[in-house]
């Protein structure tokens, strides 16, 4: 059993390639824009309900 978690652990691992994201210098940088733009998509979709209402 202990051979097979260590297969399937093994094939888990990330490469030395894929350890930073693509477009920006950290992963935190890279969920500081996600979050940035989904507060900026609910501000926008927010002053759009208030207009259009």
């Amino acid at each position: 059993m202990d051979s097979k978690l260590k297969t399937q652990n093994s094939k888990l691992e990330v490469s030395e390639d894929q350890s930073s994201p693509p477009f920006v210098k950290s992963w935190r940088s890279m969920y500081m824009l996600v979050v940035g733009e989904l507060a900026l998509l609910i501000a926008l979709f927010y002053f759009f309900m208030k207009v259009f209402e």
